[in-house]
């Protein structure tokens, strides 16, 4: 199975973006290649589409980037992450489909879930929990306490690692880190302030 790409010639007269093709080879019958096409539903601007190397060109040659170029590398960005995590769904899906089944419909099918995870019937959400009991058996008994700096970003660290996760695997696309800036942690000396009247060792 070989997965290429191209960029359609019809493109959008507002933003001046195509959609990338997928043409993915599914075996040989009588010795010539069967593919079945679909589209990725990823646009990109016209220009910015390499075709020998079928890939997404990033290139910028702009020592100070402006706010327009950085929008535009960041959709770019997008863009490729998300072309790449489409290419490695539609692998996994077919080492576990039947051959039989797949053609231009199930190809079709595997990248609306991709960008429509939550209409997958067979998906099961990280936040939604069918057994509440759960919290019943194991209610929490522990008292809040205020928290330091440090262990407080060390779990937003955690947390935004489990939905980077989650966006890879396709379970979500929401991304609460997008616009929250998370402190960094502080270490070194500590400086104590002396009081008056008082022993040094107090």
């Amino acid at each position: 199975m070989k997965i290429s790409c191209s960029l359609s010639s019809k493109s959008d007269k507002a933003t001046g973006c195509s959609e990338i093709l997928l043409r993915m080879v599914v075996g040989k019958i009588n010795g010539k290649s069967v593919a079945i096409r679909a589209k990725s539903g990823i646009w990109v601007p016209s220009d910015r589409w390499d075709s020998k190397r079928e890939k997404i060109n990033k290139d910028v040659r702009k020592r100070v980037c402006d706010d327009e170029t950085k929008a535009l590398i960041s959709r770019l960005d997008e863009a490729e992450r998300n072309l790449n995590e489409i290419i490695v769904r539609i692998t996994e899906e077919f080492r576990s489909t039947d051959p039989r089944e797949i053609d231009s419909q199930w190809l079709s099918k595997v990248i609306f879930l991709f960008h429509h995870p939550e209409k997958n019937p067979d998906a099961k959400g990280f936040f939604q929990l069918s057994d509440h009991s759960i919290f019943e058996a194991v209610p929490e008994c522990r008292k809040p306490v205020p928290r330091g700096q440090n262990t407080i970003t060390c779990e937003f660290n955690k947390i935004r690692a489990f939905f980077n996760w989650c966006r890879r695997e396709g379970y979500t696309k929401n991304y609460p880190f997008d616009n929250f800036d998370i402190a960094p942690e502080l270490y070194g000396t500590p400086i104590y302030k002396e009081r008056t009247g008082c022993h040094p060792q107090c």
